[in-house]
């Protein structure tokens, strides 16, 4: 991490910039487009970012999609590797691998506002605002969300644990 071992009093300073391309997509497979006309597969609209611990890979996790929460957009996490240029002061992405967020009962999870109140067999909201993403050492995720509010755990494959 960048920031390990940073003294007080020590100034941070902007090594380099990157960005994904505004009509980039993802990986999840995903065809056709919202109620917004927005592609299911749109990359963007990242709401948190975790280092994995290995290398220079990262996890981001989209927010609840376009619309501000108007759009039944699938929830997910992608894995993104980030390579820094120092000559150049550019920061390369590179998306890795799309994991859909799902119920434990393998439904998926909405980033619709009227999902608010759709319950999955398991009981709980099938709508999710994520917000907050913390890799535990089981290698499980944390991720919080604005509608509960709740924090869940999800497993790697994206299946609610907890």
């Amino acid at each position: 991490m960048l920031v390990e071992g940073l003294a007080l009093g020590q100034n941070v300073e902007l090594v380099g910039m990157g960005a994904f391309p505004g009509d980039a997509t993802d990986l999840s497979a995903l065809a056709g487009t919202l109620e917004t006309g927005t592609p299911f597969n749109q990359l963007g609209g990242f709401s948190a970012i975790e280092y994995t611990g290995e290398g220079n890979r990262y996890l981001v996790l989209s927010d609840r999609g376009p619309g501000d929460g108007a759009a039944s957009f699938p929830c997910r996490f992608h894995e993104i590797e980030l390579q820094l240029n120092l000559e150049s002061r550019q920061l390369i992405p590179q998306l890795l691998k799309t994991t859909l967020l799902r119920s434990s009962q393998d439904e998926l999870l909405s980033g619709a506002l009227c999902a608010v109140n759709e319950f999955g067999n398991d009981g709980h909201s099938l709508a999710l605002d994520g917000e907050g993403l913390r890799l535990l050492n089981d290698r499980t995720l944390l991720i919080s969300e604005e509608y509960g509010p709740s924090i869940s755990v999800f497993g790697q494959d994206g299946r609610r644990l907890k």
